[in-house]
Formats: C-alpha cells, structure tokens, sequence
C-alpha cells in the first residue's frame, strides 16, 4: 500500500476501511520499505473482521498485540475473515511511502 506526501498524523485503514477477504489458514506476510524509519509509521497492526463491523487487532500466542513499526516477517494462523493494515502515523509524512506487504 502507499501512504501519500504529507499525510498527517493519525490511524488509516489499508488497502481500504473495509479490508480484504482472507480465505483462511496459516500465511506468512512480510512488510518493506526502502523508507528509513517507515516514514513516521509508528505502528501497523494486522485487524481482523468476522462480520465486516467489528475489527480485532491480532493478537500473539501470549496475547500480545502484533505490531509492526520496521522490515519485518510475520506469520498469521486465523480463520476465513477479512483483514486489513491499521496503520498509525506519528507526524506528517514527508514524501510518498511505498510499504509492501507480500
């Protein structure tokens, strides 16, 4: 997804508010950027939705909120749902931040 120039700050939905279906299982995800510092990223969470109103921040295996805020590689074992990118940014964003999730 792509956070675009002077973004301000605050907590966007990515790819949309209403995210996209995930047909369930065990996937791996990995988050990049060349951006230094995520461009003001603080914090992206992965939010799960099983009746496209209430989302839930993913959780680990100790209940700890999984949180991405760097290059990183996760691995998600849930259910048919949908998904989406919380994604909270700090402080106005500085040119366009291109983060691929794969």
């Amino acid at each position: 997804f792509t956070i675009a120039d002077e973004t301000s700050a605050g907590t966007y939905n990515y790819p949309t508010d209403a995210g996209f279906n995930y047909t369930g299982g065990k996937s791996t995800f990995a988050f990049s950027t060349a951006e230094s510092s995520f461009n003001q990223v603080t914090a992206i969470k992965i939010q799960a939705s099983f009746d496209d109103t209430n989302w839930i921040d993913l959780t680990d295996s100790a209940d700890n909120p999984v949180s991405v805020d760097s290059n990183t590689i996760l691995t998600v074992d849930i259910g048919k749902c949908k998904l989406r990118f919380n994604t909270v940014i700090g402080a106005e964003t500085t040119g366009v931040t291109n983060i691929t999730v794969s």
